[in-house]
């Protein structure tokens, strides 16, 4: 990131210098009293002005200068200070408490739950059902990660009564 963002600071240092080579090399154009410049005289003094402007300001000192890259770097050194602070910690780890109830398609609790015995995982009959007539090119197994990649068939699913009691306790 520090990369990209160093080149970004030399574009911008060098669209700044050739813009100020541009006004410089027409303000001494039109000083000089030249009625018709010609091209390459214009790009004469254009190349002129920009070796001028930099030696004034180089490129490096323009970097170093950036107030950008300054606060990039601190700011990436502020979370790594951080980091090393909450490194005595203890880690938060994701754990699955128990079965979901909340159907995978429509987003609502179960009512009525089947497993789809190719993949385990497991849907509303409603809302299942209703996607696989409701798609013509097959309905696959909505689960983030699932391996499973047929199309679902209404064969593919049956009851899940364990899930189905665990609802009714709920």
């Amino acid at each position: 990131m520090e990369d990209v963002l160093t080149g970004l600071v030399s574009c911008e240092h060098k669209v700044a210098v050739t813009r100020q080579a541009v006004k410089e090399a027409t303000n001494r154009a039109l000083d000089e009293g030249t009625e018709q410049i010609g091209v390459s005289l214009f790009d004469d003094l254009v190349e002129e002005s920009i070796s001028e402007l930099e030696q004034d300001s180089p490129l490096e000192q323009a970097v170093a200068e950036a107030t950008s890259l300054q606060l990039f770097r601190k700011q990436v050194e502020e979370f790594n200070a951080k980091e090393d602070e909450d490194s005595g910690e203890e880690e938060l780890v994701a754990v699955q408490v128990g079965p979901s109830f909340i159907d995978p398609i429509s987003k609502k609790k179960m009512t009525d739950p089947v497993r789809n015995k190719k993949c385990q995982h497991v849907y509303d009959r409603a809302s299942v059902t209703s996607m696989i007539s409701k798609t013509r090119r097959g309905f696959r197994c909505p689960m983030v990660g699932c391996k499973n990649r047929d199309p679902m068939k209404l064969s593919d699913l049956e009851d899940a009564p364990d899930l189905k009691r665990q609802l009714n306790l709920s």
